[in-house]
């Protein structure tokens, strides 16, 4: 509508040059850059070239627009110079003191932040990893486009994982009642570790945790030793029962000790049939 004030877009990509085209048609006056993973890096040589992309979101700014860019990436310094060539105003964000943006404190009932030298705290009702990463930059947008915090802070605390992205579904089935971690949109190797690692973060007595790991696609020749580097991450978090589906991730199967109870299949329809006859009261199923 033509009266919108604030209109928030995600630039996604697969291929290089797709960032600036986009730019060009969006025009940002902020842009945000949340990570430099490696997801969709098959048509990339390296993530250096992924950061070289994402940074084309600067490519349309002038000396007015905004740049958030993650402190934590070995690429900052390439980022930061690149949004330098338009603009002055460039805000970092993540742990470190030096951060525009600050993560001060980490822990399980209280996150304490400071934007732009002004500290505040919050209650976090929920345990998902990204939830500070979230905040923060949430934060130095509301600071940015001058918003009363106040008329923010209720809503933005109350914010919860969505479909694909982490929510949470109690289910009832054949009179077994379970729960279902919906994470099933595009998986990449940032994305399924932090998924898995979420799991790990659910404290419950006598549950047990099942994960079901589709492909990871887009991943080029670094395919195979991305998949394997999930073993580690399973080998940390020990689910109770590890499900694979598809092509890929049949790697991460044949590494997993052989004390995992472990499954592997070539398509879904299997995966339901398999969960069906194993899930018992009060399972947590995470599916990526």
């Amino acid at each position: 509508p033509r009266n919108t004030r604030v209109c928030i877009l995600e630039l996604g990509m697969n291929s290089p040059g797709e960032i600036k085209k986009f730019s060009e048609i969006a025009k940002p006056n902020v842009g945000i850059i949340t990570n430099i993973g490696s997801a969709h890096a098959a048509k990339f040589k390296d993530l250096k070239n992924i950061a070289e992309e994402k940074s084309d979101i600067f490519s349309f700014f002038n000396e007015k627009s905004v740049a958030i860019i993650p402190f934590e990436t070995k690429y900052y310094e390439l980022v930061s110079k690149k949004a330098s060539k338009k603009t002055k105003r460039i805000y970092s964000f993540g742990q470190n003191k030096n951060c525009d943006l600050r993560i001060i404190t980490k822990e399980k009932l209280v996150t304490k932040f400071m934007v732009f030298n002004k500290e505040f705290s919050f209650k976090k009702s929920l345990s998902f990893n990204s939830w500070e990463q979230n905040i923060i930059i949430i934060l130095g947008l509301i600071k940015i486009l001058n918003i009363k915090i106040k008329n923010v802070i209720p809503s933005m605390t109350k914010l919860t994982p969505i479909e694909g992205r982490g929510k949470k579904f109690q289910i009832t089935y054949n009179k077994k009642s379970f729960t279902l971690i919906d994470e099933s949109y595009n998986s990449s190797p940032e994305s399924l570790a932090k998924a898995i690692e979420n799991l790990k973060n659910l404290k419950f007595n006598h549950t047990r945790k099942i994960c079901v790991i589709g492909d990871m696609l887009e991943l080029g020749k670094m395919s195979k030793s991305y998949h394997l580097k999930i073993v580690k991450t399973l080998l940390k978090t020990k689910p109770h029962i590890i499900l694979t589906v598809g092509r890929y991730s049949n790697v991460i199967f044949e590494r997993l000790p052989e004390n995992f109870i472990k499954f592997h299949f070539k398509n879904y329809q299997n995966v339901f049939d398999k969960l069906l006859s194993i899930i018992k009261n009060d399972d947590i199923i995470m599916i990526k």
